[in-house]
């Protein structure tokens, strides 16, 4: 895991309106750390529909369809813990095999990890400063400033491809697991 440096002491940073886009390059990394997270809260909300869809009727032998009222449901809650718990809750209950059930936890934990790296670049103050032409600086409410370089935001995307990918395999493995089964 990558730790972003502490700013020395005494470098001047500026920050405002903007000043993120004097940092092109640092910008799109920043950007693509929002697009990521938000293809896996898309695949999140997916997999919720595809679960409430499991009741729905259904032709023989095809995949449930995804509940039409799913998307409404997960768009009401307004952070991602929140849509994480809905999503792991439900899950619990229609599946009790240990294996699914150690396996969802895995997918939650890694959400967990994502999400935190996710909601520091997210909801930082960035700031510049011309002592890291290569770096923007993440200045918190409590603490030292952060020099964020272009492995600290690979780092985050990295933890995000994990969640994704333990979703994903997730998702696999519980159609799997239902392929024969009838709801619970």
């Amino acid at each position: 895991m990558r730790v972003a440096q502490t700013l020395k002491n005494g470098t001047f940073a500026t920050s405002g309106p903007g000043v993120v886009m004097q940092r092109p390059h640092m910008a799109a990394l920043l950007g693509n750390v929002v697009a990521e997270w938000s293809h896996l809260e898309q695949w999140l909300q997916s997999f919720y529909g595809y679960l409430m869809g499991f009741y729905l009727p259904r032709f023989p032998g095809a995949e449930p369809p995804f509940h039409p009222v799913a998307r409404q449901i997960f768009d009401t809650l307004e952070t991602s813990r929140l849509r994480m718990e809905l999503f792991r809750n439900l899950y619990k209950w229609m599946f009790t095999e240990a294996d699914l059930l150690k396996q969802s936890d895995e997918c939650f934990r890694l959400w967990t990890t994502a999400s935190k790296a996710r909601n520091k670049i997210v909801h930082g103050n960035w700031c510049i400063s011309d002592a890291h032409l290569d770096a923007l600086i993440l200045s918190p409410n409590f603490g030292n400033k952060l020099v964020y370089t272009e492995a600290d935001f690979a780092d985050a995307s990295k933890k995000i491809t994990a969640a994704l990918n333990a979703l994903s395999k997730l998702w696999n493995d519980s159609r799997a697991a239902r392929a024969t089964k009838s709801p619970p």
